[in-house]
C-alpha cells in the first residue's frame, strides 16, 4: 500500500468541525433465519458473536485464503448488512449465492439504493446532533450502529473510530441521504471530496480494492485484531489463515 502523502486539504477535515462527505459504497443484504450462520461460514470476522446493534471487519476469503473483499458487517434485526468498496457489489454476492443450497437465507445486492453520508470532525457528534430530535442518543462504540430520525428520515447512524476517521456514517434510501444532504448544506457544515477521503484512507492504512490484488492474504492487509478472528469455528479460506497465523 502506497503510504500518505501530506495532504494539507485532509488536515483541515481532520481539524474542522463537522464536515461531511458522499461515500460510494456496495451493499449486499443478508436477511432470514440462517442470515448470521450463512455468513459467518465465509467471513474470518466471528459474526455470530455480534450482537443486534453491532458491527465488526471482516476478510471474505476464497478457498485458498485469497481475500475478494474487506467488508464491514452490520447486525441488524433483520439480518446482517455487508457494506464494501463500490463496485464489489455484485461479485459479493453471487459468491455468497455459490455456496448457498438450503439454508434459510435472501442475498440481495442493493448497492443501487443505499446511499452514505460520512460526518467526521471533533464536532461531529453536535453537527449530526443539530439534524436530531432533542436528546437523541447516537452510538458510542466503533461500528455500533442505530436507526435513528435525521434531518426528518430514518437512516442508520454507525459509529466510525477505527478506518483513520472520527465521526458517523448515515446509511439510507437514496430519498432519505438526499434529503440529510440538503439539511447539512443549509446548516453550513463543509463538505468535503473523494481526494480528501483518499488520503484519510491511506494514512490510516486501510486497504481499497486497489491495494488487494489476486492472491492477497488476509495478514497481508495489516487488519488482524479489526477483522480476523483467530478462535471461530470453521469459514471458507480458514486452512490458510490460521496456517499463516501459526506458521508466519
Amino acid at each position: 500500500m502506497q503510504s500518505a502523502p501530506e495532504n494539507e486539504s485532509w488536515k483541515g477535515f481532520r481539524g474542522d468541525p463537522g464536515k461531511w462527505a458522499m461515500l460510494p459504497q456496495a451493499t449486499v443484504l443478508a436477511t432470514g433465519k440462517d442470515a448470521v450462520r450463512f455468513v459467518d461460514n465465509f467471513v474470518t470476522a466471528s459474526v455470530g458473536s455480534l450482537p443486534e446493534g453491532g458491527g465488526t471487519e471482516a476478510f471474505v476469503t476464497d478457498a485458498r485464503g485469497h481475500v475478494m473483499a474487506l467488508v464491514t458487517i452490520l447486525r441488524t434485526a433483520t439480518g446482517l448488512e455487508l457494506m464494501t468498496a463500490q463496485g464489489l457489489g455484485e461479485r459479493l454476492r453471487d459468491h455468497l449465492e455459490h455456496f448457498h443450497i438450503r439454508e434459510a437465507v435472501d442475498l440481495v445486492d442493493a448497492s443501487d439504493t443505499i446511499g452514505a453520508i460520512l460526518i467526521a470532525g471533533p464536532e461531529a457528534a453536535g453537527t449530526l446532533a443539530s439534524l436530531m430530535p432533542h436528546a437523541a442518543t447516537l452510538p458510542s462504540a466503533d461500528l455500533s450502529h442505530a436507526l435513528c430520525s435525521v434531518a426528518g428520515q430514518e437512516v442508520r447512524v454507525v459509529r466510525v473510530t477505527g478506518q483513520g476517521l472520527d465521526g458517523f456514517l448515515l446509511r439510507g434510501p437514496h430519498a432519505a441521504i438526499d434529503a440529510v444532504t440538503q439539511a447539512l448544506a443549509t446548516s453550513g457544515a463543509p463538505r468535503v471530496h473523494a481526494d480528501e477521503i483518499d488520503a484519510a484512507r491511506i494514512a490510516a492504512g486501510y486497504p481499497a480494492p486497489i491495494d488487494i490484488d489476486a492472491k492477497s492474504l488476509p495478514q497481508e492487509l495489516g487488519r488482524d485484531t479489526r477483522a480476523i478472528s483467530f478462535a471461530k469455528g470453521c469459514y471458507l479460506g480458514q486452512e490458510t489463515v490460521a496456517r499463516l497465523d501459526a506458521l508466519g
